[in-house]
């Protein structure tokens, strides 16, 4: 769910995300560019919009990262990167064992 956020002195995007039960509010680091309108919810100018739209991708992405963090998609990669190249034994080419 997309909830753009724009503070009245700042020129950036800012996106609102659950995070443990709590409400966190993030620079989504996309400018604010064209006209505001008087409410968040009314169209701005061409400009504005396509900043809007920029925002919305950044949200977007990083909801997803953090979806995937969360469901441990990353730490499986890192397991398997961590098994294959444990494979291949230590710099002297001698298999690495448990404890050292």
């Amino acid at each position: 769910m997309w909830i753009g956020r724009i503070r009245k002195s700042s020129h950036w995007w800012y996106g609102v995300f659950m995070v443990n039960g709590r409400k966190t509010v993030i620079n989504l680091k996309v400018p604010i560019t064209g006209a505001r309108p008087p409410k968040r919810t009314m169209l701005g100018d061409d400009e504005f919009e396509r900043s809007r739209g920029r925002a919305q991708e950044a949200y977007d992405q990083l909801r997803q990262t953090m979806v995937e963090d969360r469901t441990g998609e990353k730490a499986l990669q890192k397991l398997a990167e961590l098994k294959i190249s444990g494979d291949q034994g230590d710099r002297n080419g001698q298999p690495r064992t448990l404890y050292g």
